[in-house]
């Protein structure tokens, strides 16, 4: 474990030549547990760019070992197209390389959320799943709290705190604390709610007070509490700017309410100093980028990060499907985390990948495509429990891959059942679908439609493999998230 601090560089002086220009970013340092000291800080990047409009870091660790960056948008270095204020989120990895980006807010022409103008957020998932955000509002010196049910889409809970510069903390009783900057006192305050975010009581306890700000706590690597908090002082004798110049301290705490000054003015951060107890996965420090045709990408046990392009795309385990846990990114549906299950931080993120081939299995995830409708062609003509043929879905995959239409697949399905009037066609695509054998009356729109030329057999049997009836029966959903094995 280390110590990690996130912060916007204050400093312009003395930078790496590679980053000239780049000054304004948001860097990383970390602490050598043995000596106290810091390493060289270095900037983070954000979908493989260095991103000089990205302010007020905030992190915090999902539990399938990544790191969610939560961060504001404003026009520092170079144009921004979004309003400023937008705040995003993107994950990690290895707390360095960050990626999907997404929209948690995006101010209006006036405001947004309720707020003219915000900075920074602070994000924290709650023990039931759900997520909740909190936003500065610098002209009342105030934070908004906004819920989610999946950490991405917030609506405001109607609650806000005088608080500025909020830190959210999860504490083992599932409780949540918020850590501020207390304009009216000077200082810092915090308050603790037990009911996800809908109110707060004020916590009691000796805190710093005085011209701090910009609290930031975390857990230490021992178990302890850490706050990184800033002073206006003085930078090479002159006072330093509103943005610019502040001074970081570290602070240390065994309760997490009193703190004592630990590394006094360590950095220069030109926005609050965010703090983590980093432990990176053991992931392909690469990116492999699939090209826009049907790619076979080999990985190793040493974790990987795939994104795939266009065309039906394959990643091929050297391992069993038994010897990690794979399952739906929930930032992302689509892509798919894995783990190794004989070193959980050994990772896999992949992306836009169609299939999994590992040593005892086949597994086709593209269920909003070419597995689905399969899948759904042969729950309709062969029964739901035909999902389950390995050979019957590797066959249809072979087809639709190779460009055969949806409804030229069905249509063949349809002549393997040895079913050809418009009469028994019906009826068998009723029985799988309905579940019970159709009268005469039943079938008679559908028969008519088939004799009449107004749809041929491959058009009907989609339309009744694409109703909800039949996607139940097959659990489509469930295999959405399993995905449909093939050989």
């Amino acid at each position: 474990m280390t110590l990690r601090v996130y912060y916007v560089n204050g400093f312009d002086e003395g930078e790496d030549p590679q980053y000239v220009g780049l000054e304004h970013a948001i860097y990383y340092s970390d602490r050598n547990s043995n000596t106290g000291t810091w390493s060289d800080r270095a900037p983070i990047k954000i979908e493989g760019q260095i991103d000089g409009n990205a302010v007020d870091p905030n992190l915090i660790q999902l539990e399938d070992g990544r790191y969610l960056l939560t961060y504001m948008r404003g026009q520092f270095t170079q144009t921004n197209p979004e309003p400023v204020s937008t705040i995003y989120s993107a994950w990690s990895y290895n707390g360095v390389d960050f990626y999907n980006p997404q929209v948690l807010y995006k101010p209006s022409s006036q405001a947004s959320f309720g707020l003219p103008a915000v900075t920074d957020p602070s994000l924290v998932q709650l023990t039931d799943g759900s997520w909740l955000l909190a936003i500065s509002n610098p002209s009342s010196q105030s934070a908004g709290l906004y819920t989610s049910s999946d950490g991405v889409n917030f609506t405001a809970n109607g609650v806000s705190l005088p608080a500025f510069s909020p830190d959210f903390q999860l504490l083992a009783n599932g409780n949540v604390r918020i850590v501020y900057a207390d304009a009216a006192a000077g200082g810092f305050g915090s308050q603790v709610s037990s009911d996800g975010g809908e109110t707060w009581v004020v916590e009691s306890g000796a805190r710093f007070a005085g011209p701090y700000f910009d609290p930031s706590v975390f857990r230490m690597p021992d178990g302890s509490w850490g706050m990184f908090y800033k002073t206006q002082t003085t930078v090479e004798g002159q006072q330093s700017s509103p943005l610019l110049g502040h001074l970081t301290s570290l602070a240390t705490s065994s309760d997490g309410t009193t703190f004592t000054t630990q590394d006094a003015e360590f950095a220069a951060a030109a926005s609050v100093a965010e703090g983590i107890d980093f432990s990176g996965l053991t992931v392909s420090e690469s990116l492999i980028a699939a090209t826009s045709t049907n790619d076979t990408i080999a990985v190793g046990e040493q974790g990987a990060h795939v994104r795939a392009g266009n065309g039906i795309d394959t990643v091929s385990f050297a391992i069993a499907s038994s010897a990690l846990t794979l399952e739906q990114d929930f930032f992302n549906e689509g892509d798919w985390v894995g783990h190794l299950l004989s070193d959980a931080n050994v990772a896999y993120l992949l992306q836009d990948v169609e299939r999994f081939v590992f040593t005892d299995k086949s597994l086709a995830v593209d269920l909003d495509g070419h597995a689905g409708q399969v899948a759904k062609i042969l729950g309709a003509v062969f029964g739901s429990d035909s999902v389950a043929n390995a050979e019957y879905v590797g066959i249809g995959l072979d087809l639709l891959d190779g460009g055969m239409s949806y409804s030229d697949l069905a249509a063949l399905a349809v002549s393997v059942t040895g079913n050809t009037s418009s009469t028994d066609i019906c009826n068998l695509l009723w029985e799988n679908v309905i579940g019970s054998s159709a009268t005469a009356t039943d079938i008679a729109p559908f028969k008519s439609m088939l004799d009449t030329g107004q749809l041929s057999i491959g058009q009907l049997t989609t339309l009744a493999a694409d109703t909800s009836f039949n996607t139940d029966n097959i659990d489509l959903v469930g295999l959405s998230e399993i995905g449909l094995e093939f050989i």
